[in-house]
């Protein structure tokens, strides 16, 4: 299997719904995802208040 690189430009909702989905099924997601769940922790993170974040995780499930 080939190691290419592909590229897509996320929107914010749908990095925020990605990350929520990864979130809720962490038990399920292979550890070669670990760097792809980071980015998009990191990014919801990045975007929104301590707060917005807890709110976000916590009652979107």
């Amino acid at each position: 299997m080939s190691e290419e690189k592909t590229t897509y430009n996320f929107t914010d909702s749908e990095i925020k719904d990605i990350a929520l989905f990864l979130r809720i099924n962490a038990e399920k997601i292979p550890k070669s995802m670990e760097a792809f769940v980071k980015f998009t922790e990191d990014y919801v993170y990045s975007t929104m208040t301590i707060a917005q974040v807890e709110n976000f995780f916590c009652n979107s499930q």
